[in-house]
């Protein structure tokens, strides 16, 4: 070995050794001259390795022993060394009990101590050149299903076509339980069903409002009861929201939690500057669909524009109904004073809301709208507590009279306040721990069997309860089907990575701090 580090390193330009000892070894085996060799000892993390909580009883004295057990760690020594103490410190009334425990190798150690972590991997279907496996930033796990989407960011429903991917990442992931989000994701529902058939515990979120007299509605609210038919657990963001879902799908509402969303308030920030009052702007990011009520816009800003003749809108967003406004734009001719940017990336949203003094939301169903939120924390007079509100009839002249009152209000504003404001109300830090104690309720619940989970689904009406029985049987057989063809054991399952920003109570930073 000597003589292959000498070969090595008798053309290396510097080298560095852990230990004043270890550089004298080092230049006495290799014949490397002193001067080339730096000694940099090692360091230690201690963001990962602190201290017990609680200080441990004295009672019981217990000595760790984390190695190799071979020759050179000592492993013989311990052969002789273990007994002796032993005899020395019995279990009696005299002396305190000692325990040792030998841990053969460091790896996974950080997980023998007494912080509780969800270590979370997203699965989505594919945007774009984007598939495959990425980490994202603090160590977050991507998988970027090979599943294009054919229309409004949702893919083909397959029913079983997602099975084998779905196995293979729920084995190697190491996966005990499934959260799947928003009505309207085929991939979701798919997800669910797939996992509920492998036995998993799954949770689901609703973040949307959805009638029960049209066709969409009404086809959408019998898929909804279909997957949740057989859920864990179920969140969602509004009570509001809550009854609705209760009311689409049947669920027992006390299975269902509300957890409210929060907003990025290190990300979303006032303007360093208070903006002028001698140009009033009214802010308006929305998908301009009828649901979050475009067509109100269009005839409101033309009102509001006579009114005020120091008023200008900021219209972001895209949609169907963009040509609607286009439309009023010129017919009213308000080029100068209507700008439309078209669809805005999230990462530019804040500098769109910082350029104005009011932000309209003019939706007409929102179960928890993040955008205002947003608006808020960026100082914008919205929708949100007393002070900060002005609440409006979904009629134009009644949103007309709203915007007259906050115009008034403005001079009494302080976005700073604002701002700060939110950051104590609305905390993903506080999203995150209500979401825990779900995910606890989730894994407590009773594993059921094949004809148990069958009888809720026979519940869900006389021809779509047996239909929904069906898919699931074959779902089923399917899956069994996998299980022979590709055995779990023969899917490599994921070493653990345990980063220190990914611990209970640790950040990988103040999120709601500037």
């Amino acid at each position: 070995m000597n003589k292959v580090l000498q070969f090595t390193l008798a053309d290396v330009s510097q080298a560095i050794c852990v230990s004043h000892t270890s550089k004298e070894n080092t230049v006495l085996r290799s014949g490397l001259p002193p001067e080339k060799v730096f000694v940099i000892p090692n360091a230690v993390d201690t963001a990962m390795f602190k201290p017990a909580p609680e200080r441990l009883s004295s009672d019981e004295i217990v000595i760790v022993v984390i190695s190799r057990l071979v020759y050179r760690k000592g492993a013989d020594l311990l052969v002789e060394v273990i007994p002796e103490v032993c005899r020395l410190y019995p279990n009696d009334e005299l002396s305190p009990c000692v325990r040792i425990t030998i841990i053969k190798s460091a790896r996974n150690c950080s997980c023998k101590f007494d912080y509780n972590f969800i270590q979370v991997v997203v699965m989505t279907h594919a945007y774009g050149k984007r598939s495959g496996v990425r980490y994202m930033t603090g160590g977050l796990k991507v998988y970027y299903v090979p599943w294009k989407p054919f229309v409004m960011q949702n893919t083909l429903p397959t029913f079983y076509g997602t099975l084998p991917i779905i196995r293979t990442i729920l084995i190697r992931e190491k996966i005990s339980l499934v959260h799947g989000h928003q009505a309207f994701s085929t991939l979701c529902h798919e997800a669910l069903m797939h996992a509920r058939t492998m036995g998993y515990k799954v949770v689901f979120t609703d973040h949307s409002l959805y009638g029960f007299a049209d066709a969409g509605s009404i086809h959408m609210n019998k898929v909804l009861q279909f997957t949740l038919a057989d859920v864990s657990q179920a969140i969602c963001v509004s009570h509001t929201s809550k009854e609705n879902t209760v009311l689409r799908s049947g669920l027992p509402p006390e299975k269902v939690f509300v957890i409210p969303n929060a907003v990025d308030t290190a990300m979303f920030k006032p303007a360093p500057e208070r903006l002028s009052s001698d140009e009033i702007v009214i802010v308006v990011i929305s998908r301009l669909v009828y649901r979050k009520g475009a067509d109100l816009l269009v005839e409101v800003i033309p009102e509001v524009c006579r009114l005020y003749p120091n008023v200008r809108f900021i219209v972001g967003g895209d949609g169907p109904k963009r040509v609607r406004i286009e439309e009023m734009r010129e017919k009213h001719s308000l080029q100068d004073r209507v700008e439309m940017l078209g669809a805005v990336p999230h990462a530019k949203v804040q500098s769109v809301l910082i350029s104005g003094h009011i932000f309209l939301n003019s939706s007409l169903t929102e179960a928890f709208c993040i955008a205002i939120l947003e608006a808020a924390s960026c100082g914008l007079l919205t929708v949100l507590p007393d002070d900060m509100v002005v609440l409006a009839r979904p009629d134009p002249m009644d949103m007309v009279q709203a915007i007259q009152k906050a115009i008034s209000m403005l001079p009494k504003m302080d976005p700073q306040a604002m701002h700060l404001r939110m950051k104590k109300l609305y905390s993903w830090h506080d999203v995150a721990k209500r979401t825990e104690i779900v995910y606890d309720r989730a894994l407590r619940c009773s594993n059921q069997n094949l004809l148990e989970r069958l009888s809720r689904y026979l519940t869900c009406g006389a021809w779509a309860g047996k239909l929904f029985c069906l898919v699931m049987i074959i779902d089923f057989l399917f899956w069994h089907l996998l299980q022979v063809l590709q055995p779990a054991k023969d899917i490599e399952e994921v070493p653990d990575i345990i980063l220190p920003n990914c611990q209970y109570g640790e950040k990988s930073g103040d999120f709601s701090d500037a």
